[in-house]
């Protein structure tokens, strides 16, 4: 790679990777098309300084492109007696896998002040519940408030 090439990827990769967390285009994979990032270097024609940028962000943060909200099963555990390794309900005797899935924030949230309770929660902003991956403190979260086992003061 050239020295100007280098220099204009670095401009390019400084300016976008300081947006990304502000550009809703960026943050989801996509070039900016009709929004609203002033002087935006995430178009198609930086198409391969773009490429080598979110390549740079995966390196740093593998999932930084992946998505944010992800879906688990709710109350069940893998039942170790099963050849399959099916998944079953211990409070339930049928032995039917229940269908009861539970959408969570995958990194959880890190809320102090908030008690969750404002759109700086990010489970809060995305209408799920906390879990016991978020290490908020007095959880206050209206859509579901983790279990207090987990609470760290």
């Amino acid at each position: 790679m050239n020295r100007n090439r280098r220099r204009r990827l670095m401009a390019v990769s400084s300016f976008i990777l300081g947006a990304k967390n502000y550009c809703p285009c960026f943050s989801t994979y996509h070039f900016c098309v009709d929004c609203k990032c002033s002087g935006c270097h995430n178009t198609e024609d930086n198409g391969d300084e773009v490429e080598e940028t979110f390549a740079i962000a995966r390196m740093k943060n593998p999932g930084a492109f992946g998505p944010k909200i992800v879906s688990v099963q709710d109350a069940t555990i893998v039942d170790p007696r099963s050849s399959s390794g099916a998944v079953s309900d211990p409070k339930n005797s049928s032995g039917a896998v229940p269908g009861n899935e539970q959408l969570m924030y995958a990194k959880g949230c890190i809320c102090r002040k908030s008690k969750c309770s404002k759109n700086y929660c990010e489970c809060y902003k995305n209408k799920v519940g906390c879990t016991s991956k978020c290490k908020c403190q007095e959880c206050g979260n209206q859509h579901g408030i983790k279990n207090s086992e987990y609470t760290t003061s």
